[in-house]
């Protein structure tokens, strides 16, 4: 074995290259390119949190329909909120124009 690294076991650089392939791929499907480095390092923490992928499928969990208003009520300020995100992006990137 020597110093061979098993194909389990991945590197730092490894890890954080999917890490941002995992962001991409989701700004990308909600409409979102060219997020300002800060941004983007907020959206990566907020993708690492262990609760994202819970809150993305919570739908499943609840049948009632009390509880489905509200989950597709917390879906909508979601969405809102990634609309909200890429106009500001735009805004930013037009000052940053303008600026120079």
């Amino acid at each position: 074995m020597g110093d061979e690294k098993m194909g389990i076991f991945k590197s730092s650089e490894q890890k954080q290259q999917e890490k941002n392939d995992r962001t991409e791929k989701f700004l990308k499907s909600h409409g979102i390119t060219g997020l300002d480095p800060q941004t983007y390092s907020h959206v990566r923490e907020l993708m690492s949190d262990n609760n994202w992928s819970a809150f993305d499928h919570i739908g499943a969990v609840f049948s009632d329909s009390t509880h489905r208003s509200i989950i597709d009520d917390l879906d909508m300020l979601t969405k809102q909120n990634w609309i909200l995100m890429q106009q500001n992006s735009k805004i930013i990137e037009e000052l940053q124009k303008n600026n120079k």
